[in-house]
């Protein structure tokens, strides 16, 4: 049979007559659900929930018209013709008109499955898009997501001042639309759509038009009134039905000659609440921010390196909102960075008087309290509950990682941390917490001896610019799997000057000294004494002198360093080793005499931290760990050049003594 004819006995047959009455009643029942969808309240959903069905039923449709209404025709008259065929099926005779209308009902079950996979794909798996950068930014709503706001009712008893409350709801809608929010439905809109529908409705079912018609996600509500001479606006943001308050703002007053005062607050704070309401950590404040001091302090979060610059930006958000919570806490965070631990703790008394009103404000106020005790037990104890609630949030995720490794040496928790957030398409070149991430996790591996591990982060990093600290774990890595660090140096892209140079040799040649032995650390050390005058850093130079053995040229060094700053805690005790070193022990008691002299607040141990080395030089093991033991009880930290990485206490490493300093705070 011809394909011409098939369709001519298809047509005799009456099947596209049938297969027309199923697609007008399939369009009948499309247009019937999609009018009374929105007024019986159903979700838009269920049109294509009504199209799957249809589209699923056509091609079970054509078999039916053929089992129960062709079939049996076409079988009488193929026995009244004599030519019904012996071999049967369920389908019935194996007629070339039967090979043929399976064969379409074949191909047309193939397009309805294409047009299926693509109706499911679009309507239920498709994903909102993240922003760019995947961090914090301008909050953008599904399409579907709107926000009403309704005229603020005047409550003056002045007629004069009913075009406040319109102003009011201007200007907060031209907020909301001028940074992209959300889709905003105005109060003429609901006007204009009111008159369409039946001309001047009361206030009230002017409400229900707008929540009937254009169903919002939230609706913005307030009023303002007259205290004397002053103008108070009150607003809350409500849900879609206008029955649950999703939260009531703090009135705003002014002067009543100036409402604009009023009303741009207003809207600094309606904008920072829906700036704020996605985000997890927005709990953290008492009050929604205002929104310029959001704009600025979200710039200074995300600024790639934490400087000058950077806290400068901070400062003008605490200018701007005094009541905004966390740039305090990173002004705080920036000064304990800077080691200027006496500027920290002042933030700290203004934070404790005027915040810390709810329980996570608590938290943190008590973890930072922690942190300038010295207490590392309990700042871990106090962030993992903040990590708990944020371990996405960027900052807390790179503290935690911190927090793991420096302050109760925890490596092995460190790697579930990190993985927490994606790193694959972070942009760790310029941004300040996706390096210091990467930096803790290559320490973390290297105190697990992951040594592949290392060279793989760090190696994709070391080169940017501000990135060359990444050499450091790099080398120690190289050290151990048998490569020579130098390489490192003529990398191509890498660009160092004279003292990131004498860094790096210097802490190579010290890890060297500790992994490798004299000889092997000599070469760096060496190579380092030999830049150009000028170029190597005065202090990297003198411990140079002092690992290479070279007393004497070591101490003229640390004089001269010690001219320059008499209290230099770490420069008296290389001068305290040296006199030991040089058997001269009343200069070294002098040297110790001085540093019990120079005790202070904020200084987390340091000096007990010094003394250890000076007992570890001398060979007293007892004081050694009593110094010891003093100092990581007062919080000094497990940084890339204490402890374990320090050549001072080589000796000492594998003993029951070291290890339990290492597991202090277990």
């Amino acid at each position: 049979m011809r394909f011409n004819a098939f369709l001519k006995e298809c047509q005799d047959k009456e099947v596209f007559k049938k297969l027309s009455i199923y697609a007008v009643f399939s369009w009948l029942v499309i247009q019937v659900i999609s009018t009374l969808q929105q007024p019986m309240g159903l979700s838009p959903k269920v049109v294509t929930y009504v199209l799957i069905l249809l589209l699923i039923g056509f091609p079970v449709y054509i078999f039916y018209i053929w089992k129960f209404q062709i079939a049996p025709i076409h079988k009488r008259n193929m026995a009244e013709a004599g030519n019904l065929p012996t071999k049967r099926s369920f389908f019935g005779s194996k007629t070339p008109f039967q090979r043929y209308y399976f064969l379409s009902i074949f191909i047309v079950s193939c397009l309805i499955a294409l047009v299926l996979f693509f109706v499911v794909r679009n309507n239920f798996f498709k994903n909102p898009e993240l922003n760019e950068a995947g961090l914090a930014g301008p909050l953008t709503l599904k399409n579907t997501d709107k926000i009403g706001v309704l005229k603020f009712e005047n409550n003056t008893g002045k007629d004069s001042l009913d075009i406040v409350g319109k102003m009011a709801a201007d200007w907060i809608t031209h907020g909301i639309t001028q940074k992209d929010i959300a889709q905003v439905v105005t109060p003429q809109i609901v006007e204009d759509y009111s008159n369409i529908i039946k001309s001047q409705l009361s206030g009230t079912k002017k409400n229900r038009v707008l929540q009937d018609y254009f169903k919002p996600a939230q609706i913005i509500i307030g009023n303002f009134f007259l205290d004397g001479n002053k103008l108070i606006f009150q607003s809350s943001i409500t849900d879609g039905k206008l029955d649950k308050t999703i939260i009531s703002l703090d009135p705003v007053k002014c002067d009543s000659n100036n409402p604009l005062d009023c009303i741009e607050e207003l809207k600094q704070r309606l904008l920072g609440y829906l700036i704020t309401a996605e985000k997890e950590d927005a709990i953290i404040e008492e009050a929604p921010p205002r929104y310029e001091a959001y704009e600025i302090f979200l710039e200074a979060k995300n600024a790639a390196v934490y400087d000058e610059g950077t806290l400068e930006l901070i400062e003008k958000a605490v200018e701007i909102d005094p009541k905004y919570f966390e740039p305090r806490l990173f002004q705080l965070t920036y000064y304990y960075d800077q080691l200027q631990y006496r500027k920290a703790d002042s933030i700290l008394k203004i934070i404790t008087k005027n915040f810390s009103s709810n329980p996570r404000q608590q938290n943190i106020v008590q973890m930072y309290s922690s942190l300038l005790e010295g207490n590392n037990r309990e700042v871990y104890r106090h962030l993992k509950r903040e990590y708990d609630l944020a371990p996405f949030e960027l900052n807390t995720n790179a503290a935690m990682l911190t927090v793991g490794l420096q302050y109760i040496n925890r490596p092995e928790i460190i790697d579930t941390v990190f993985q927490e957030i994606d790193t694959k398409d972070s942009d760790a070149e310029n941004c300040f917490y996706c390096s210091n991430r990467v930096y803790i996790k290559t320490y973390a591996d290297l105190a697990l001896k992951r040594f592949d591990s290392v060279i793989k982060y760090a190696d994709a990093l070391y080169r940017y610019k501000d990135q060359e600290y990444f050499l450091k774990p790099l080398a120690v890595a190289y050290m151990a799997k048998g490569k020579d660090p130098l390489e490192l140096l003529s990398a191509p892209g890498l660009r160092l000057n004279g003292e990131q140079k004498s860094e790096f040799l210097l802490y190579t040649g010290i890890q060297s000294l500790i992994n490798q032995g004299e000889e092997a650390a000599s070469v760096y050390f060496k190579q380092l004494l030999k830049m150009p005058e000028g170029e190597a850093a005065d202090f990297d130079i003198a411990r140079a002198y002092y690992y290479t053995e070279e007393y004497a040229n070591a101490l003229e060094q640390f004089e001269k360093l010690k001219a320059n700053d008499p209290e230099d805690l770490v420069v008296i005790g290389f001068l305290a080793n040296i006199h030991a070193l040089q058997n001269n022990p009343a200069a070294a008691k002098e040297e110790l005499e001085l540093l019990e002299n120079l005790r202070g607040a904020y200084q987390f141990g340091q000096i007990d931290y010094l003394l250890a080395r000076y007992y570890a030089v001398v060979g007293d093991k007892e004081q050694l760990f009593t110094h010891l033991k003093r100092t990581v009880a007062a919080g000094y930290l497990y940084t890339s050049s204490k402890y374990q990485y320090d050549p001072h206490f080589k000796p000492y490493l594998d003993t029951p003594e070291f290890e339990s300093i290492m597991t202090y705070w277990y």
